[in-house]
């Protein structure tokens, strides 16, 4: 190539070129607001997002309050619509379960003035299913709702200690909008040598700070609730002042078709 020149180089590869030729205009694009930047001005504003971002901005919204609420996998199918009302149950018993499940709908759609749902009784009859279904339709509505079981919480907060996070983490647990507290049990009712475990200690935390300020909670539990902390059971058990709606229930267990007593 030496000795050619930069137009002998590129002859080759203009035999096509015509410069008379005009320029195809860009395509167009497919907002015509933003001209597809993803976001436009506001004289009041600024710079806001575009709304043909909308979509995306609902999904990744939607996916952060999922993994905000820590749901276990399984937890995500438990909806109102997979919830079986069962035909293997005596007539009595199926209007027990058709009362709890009218509770959790309308607890769901916020058609009632309780703050608090509870679910007790005998194990397996569908007490997390039903609280999980109000979960899952909260944030389905763009709500933040987190799910928790009993050990998980004292596992996080333990773990606060050490990191030197305990506030945000009991913070997280005090202030979300629903908290669902699942399987207050009674590994939990024993004292230590003051009189107060430490396990109810943190669980009154939580409780007290949600009754006080009427924040939407659900609690299920195996356990006759009086049996546990009094401060904790005066206040689940505090439908005095219109707070809870309890649902105490002797049913048989979906896994194994009989009753179950509690703990």
């Amino acid at each position: 190539m030496t000795g050619q020149s930069i137009g002998d180089i590129l002859k080759p590869h203009m035999k096509h070129y015509d410069p008379d030729r005009p320029v195809p205009p860009p395509p167009a694009p497919n907002c015509g607001i933003c001209g597809d930047r993803g976001w436009s001005t506001d004289s009041a504003m600024g710079v806001v997002w575009c709304e043909c971002q909308a979509p995306k901005l609902a999904k990744d919204a939607a996916r952060r309050l999922a993994i905000f609420a820590d749901l276990p996998e399984s937890f995500k199918e438990m909806t109102f619509e997979s919830f079986q009302l069962r035909q293997d149950l005596t007539p009595p018993e199926q209007v027990q379960l058709s009362h709890a499940v009218a509770s959790a709908r309308e607890y769901a759609k916020r058609n009632v003035d309780v703050k608090w749902l509870v679910m007790g009784g005998s194990k397996g009859w569908g007490k997390t299913h039903l609280c999980a279904a109000v979960l899952n339709e909260r944030m389905a509505k763009g709500q933040p709702v987190k799910y928790v079981s009993i050990p998980d919480l004292l596992t996080d907060l333990k773990r606060g200690f050490d990191a030197g996070d305990y506030n945000d983490r009991l913070d997280v647990y005090q202030e979300v909008d629903l908290l669902l507290l699942d399987d207050l049990g009674a590994e939990y009712q024993k004292s230590s040598s003051n009189g107060v475990s430490w396990a109810s200690d943190q669980l009154y935390q939580i409780v007290n700070h949600r009754y006080v300020h009427r924040m939407d909670t659900l609690i299920t539990t195996n356990v006759p609730i009086r049996t546990l902390d009094q401060r904790i059971a005066d206040r689940v058990l505090d439908r005095g002042t219109g707070l809870a709606k309890v649902h105490i229930e002797s049913l048989p267990s979906f896994r194994t078709g009989r009753i179950l007593d509690e703990s």
